[in-house]
């Protein structure tokens, strides 16, 4: 019995050390981008290095990009600060248009979690749909972060269904990265 908890206990302090290293690493590999630029930064948000970002502004929204692979991450700004002021025409605009618009029979899961991370407060939920440019499954945490009195932004990661399993932590690691500008 001792030696079987003394050989847990080193596949434990392993797998931490794995984990550590790990982090450390992807800590040290990503570039940190400015939203919606550095002239007027409300949030900031890390990407590895090993994922291709593109930004762009349109008609004063400012949209940041993230793909790799089979898996993405889009943030939008809207708006608005508070979900609960928009009207359903608003909400249906900002938040529904832009997934209706990349996706089909999109359907959410479950209840919506609202929470803050980094000082931020948020609302996600989980979804299903279908990719309409590729016509695959794909799975997605549709989320709404609250920088400030004045920002509202929409953030989708999206995930083929297929390869969810391997992207999934990765995606959630990003989102655990948007934080205040210091």
């Amino acid at each position: 019995m001792v030696q079987k908890k003394h050989c847990m206990s080193s596949v434990f302090i392993a797998a931490l050390g794995l984990v550590l290293i790990a982090g450390a690493a992807l800590a040290q590999d990503v570039t940190t981008y400015v939203y919606p630029d550095q002239n007027n930064p409300q949030f900031l948000v890390d990407f590895p290095n090993d994922w291709t970002v593109e930004t762009s502004t349109d008609g004063g929204v400012t949209t940041i990009v993230g793909k790799k692979a089979e898996a993405g991450i889009v943030l939008l700004t809207l708006p608005a600060k508070k979900v609960e002021n928009l009207t359903p025409e608003a909400w249906d605009a900002i938040v529904d248009m832009p997934l209706e618009n990349a996706f089909s029979d999109l359907e959410y899961l479950d209840e919506p979690e609202e929470g803050t991370s980094n000082d931020i407060e948020f609302w996600k939920q989980n979804a299903t749909g279908t990719d309409k440019e590729t016509g695959k499954p794909v799975e997605l945490i549709v989320s709404i972060y609250f920088p400030n009195d004045v920002t509202t932004v929409l953030v989708y990661t999206v995930c083929e269904e297929a390869s969810s399993d391997q992207y999934r932590d990765e995606q959630l690691a990003i989102l655990d990265t948007i934080r205040l500008p210091e």
